[in-house]
């Protein structure tokens, strides 16, 4: 039985086995990194704990082990007093296997937002995303589990069994949440990579661009522009984003979809794949509605943002 078929099982029904301490820093500090769980002292890994929410979201996830994991995205949202909205037409119900790639501009709210709208709508749906949200019991059946750094081929084996199937797809083809431009002050997604339209072209799947309306406080951003300010590379607001989660800015996160992009039509959009998912990035940041802090733009796929 592949991973897909094994996920299919699982999503109308609660987690398996759910710990009381799902999430355990220090495990996952000494599995990717043991060198440098070695070094790092307690108070780092205490300091982190804290920073991310740990206890409370190992707690919260306890007393929703009995929840299906088809209905954790809705419950999560309602639970962070968040929801989403879906502005302009929504994409044909009768339309199979579809693709959707987004812009990232929160990080979790984005995520579940797109995930509770799609389980409402699909039999199925998977998202390759990090393999540590695979940590979470009610995502691991949605989640394709993608290391980065480790088994290449491997990868590459569960993304085409993914594609293959018939469940619906979300891709954010930044892989990181949107940062403000140095200049000009436009929130924008990292570049795009050219997967989702690899995959969508192999499997002839059709695919959707999705512009997500929503945005992170201004202390997340400040922090972002401070270490860029002293050049450190370490990506400091990352230990940011859990408090972004629990507290967020946004509490209507807006959904606003284009139209679905036929493989045939695809093939048409560039000379090659990372030019097809530029056009596509583009058509995507074209949905922004003009009525909200990111104005639409016809020059640029960057998206102004304001308090």
């Amino acid at each position: 039985m592949s991973v897909a078929q094994q996920q299919d099982l699982l999503i109308d029904q609660p987690p398996d086995k759910v710990k009381p301490r799902t999430l355990d820093l220090d495990e996952i500090v000494r599995e990717k990194s043991p060198s440098l769980h070695r070094r790092l002292p307690r108070p780092a890994l205490d300091l982190a704990n804290r920073l991310l929410y740990c206890d409370y979201i190992n707690r919260e996830l306890y007393q929703l082990r009995s929840l299906p994991c088809r209905d954790f995205p809705r419950a999560a949202l309602d639970h962070l007093g968040a929801g989403y909205e879906c502005d302009g037409q929504q994409p044909d119900s009768e339309l199979s296997r579809p693709v959707f790639v987004a812009n990232h501009p929160i990080g979790a709210l984005d995520g579940l937002a797109m995930l509770s709208w799609m389980l409402d709508r699909y039999r199925e749906v998977r998202v390759p995303a990090n393999d540590l949200l695979a940590r979470f019991p009610h995502l691991r059946p949605l989640v394709t589990p993608v290391d980065k750094f480790n088994n290449q081929r491997g990868i590459a084996k569960i993304l085409h069994e993914t594609f293959a199937s018939q469940a619906a797809v979300l891709v954010f083809p930044a892989g990181r949440t949107s940062r403000p431009a140095i200049v000009g002050g436009c929130l924008s997604d990292y570049p795009w990579h050219k997967m989702a339209v690899r995959m969508a072209r192999i499997h002839q799947r059709p695919l959707i661009p999705v512009f997500i309306n929503g945005r992170n406080s201004r202390l997340f951003y400040a922090l972002y522009h401070l270490r860029r300010w002293f050049r450190i590379q370490t990506n400091l607001e990352m230990f940011l984003l859990a408090r972004e989660m629990m507290h967020p800015v946004t509490r209507r996160v807006g959904l606003h979809f284009g139209r679905a992009i036929q493989p045939a039509e695809l093939e048409r959009l560039g000379n090659n794949d990372q030019e097809r998912m530029q056009w596509i990035r583009a058509a995507c940041y074209r949905l922004a509605p003009s009525r909200t802090p990111f104005p639409r733009t016809s020059t640029s796929t960057q998206v102004r943002w304001s308090e």
